[in-house]
């Protein structure tokens, strides 16, 4: 035990396989480590873990079978305190509870390929318990402890704020559009869903996807997004249409693309379509395509912040009035910003690069 934090480290690797560690503050806290939590008791009177930076967090040994007992995080605030540049968080056993919430920007990934988190474990001295549930393997997807054939079927079931756990490799093949009516979580969860038709994000609503692992269209466009879009995956993730004359996102309304530490948009025509009066925000993302990189005939703002683009054609092709932020990256195509609309404001910040075989801006407006 400890009189602030239990365990204050920034070591390479901290090993819990039993016992009880205590914390005024933080059982654990950690800003460059790699955390293993395999048995015994981690517990902090404000948060059980506390993580930041670098830091990867496993809690949970997934050779076992289930046990709520097999190890525990406790928190009176939040069971696992995560910073948005958490590096990886798997939940494998065991249960994570905390009097506000479970956790606190931090989306597990089960490594388990049927299991998935839930809320069904019971403590008479917790408001929030996240434990994990056997799901039959004949499900591909989960919410809690109950499993769906399809996305739709999950989307539909869903309540607002649930999280819908990808829980293999599988292909969607779905006759109708996959409609998100409900502010919901997808989390990829390492694996890779092929879908057949879009899935369309309702006006009012907000959508995200988290989680490492693929997300393919293979007919119409992947996302057609008239609410509120946030592509928040992680390294190693990506999102793709092998379509013709379709895009990956398609965005109607307002979307916030951030996919950390190098993940892909990958096109066929279309990276991203963006149209309708709704703003589209891009970090960090590595986005390819035939035709256009980035096609832009919206009336709202287009931001781009270190963003790599690579082309045939256009990297950036525009036919708006709208404004266009571009703060450094990488651009690769024949022309590497195309121009048709004369009220357009074009606004370059940061060292961005441009390999082209035509033109690096083109205005072919009056």
């Amino acid at each position: 035990s400890g009189s602030r934090n239990g365990i204050n480290g920034n070591v390479a690797t901290i090993e819990i396989n039993g016992g009880t560690v205590e914390g005024n503050t933080c059982g654990i806290y950690s800003t460059s480590s790699t955390i293993n939590i395999n048995g015994g008791i981690v517990q902090g009177n404000s948060y059980g873990i506390r993580y930041d930076a670098n830091t990867e967090l496993v809690v949970g040994d997934s050779s076992k079978s289930v046990n709520n007992n097999l190890s525990k995080v406790i928190g009176s605030t939040y069971g696992v305190y995560g910073t948005e540049t958490r590096k990886k968080f798997d939940f494998n056993n065991g249960v994570i509870i905390g009097e506000t919430n479970t956790t606190y920007n931090s989306v597990a990934t089960c490594r388990r390929g049927n299991y998935a988190p839930s809320t069904s474990y019971n403590s008479s001295d917790s408001n929030y318990v996240t434990s994990l549930v056997n799901i039959s393997s004949s499900y591909n997807y989960a919410i809690n402890n109950k499993g769906y054939t399809t996305l739709q079927q999950a989307a539909t079931d869903a309540e607002s704020g649930d999280v819908i756990v990808v829980l293999k490799n599988v292909t969607d093949s779905s006759s109708s559009n996959i409609t998100m009516s409900k502010n919901v979580i997808l989390n990829l969860n390492n694996y890779t869903t092929t879908i057949s038709r879009p899935i369309n994000v309702n006006s009012g609503v907000t959508f995200r996807i988290r989680g490492e692992g693929s997300l393919k269209g293979n007919s119409n466009h992947t996302i057609v997004n008239s609410g509120t879009l946030y592509v928040e995956s992680e390294e190693n993730s990506a999102l793709s249409n092998t379509y013709s004359n379709y895009a990956v996102i398609d965005n109607k309304g307002t979307a916030n693309v951030n996919i950390l530490g190098g993940g892909t948009i990958n096109g066929n025509t279309y990276g991203i379509y963006n149209e309708g009066s709704g703003n589209l925000t891009i970090n960090e993302v590595s986005i390819t395509a035939n035709t256009y990189g980035i096609y832009n005939e919206g009336s709202g703002k287009l931001t781009t912040d270190e963003v790599s683009i690579t082309a045939n054609t256009y990297g950036i092709y525009n036919t708006s009035s709208s404004t266009i932020n571009v703060q450094g990256g990488k651009i690769t195509a024949n022309y590497g910003m195309y121009n048709n609309n004369s009220s357009a404001e074009f606004n370059l910040t940061g060292k961005l690069f441009m390999t082209t075989t035509d033109y690096a801006i083109y205005n072919n407006a009056s």
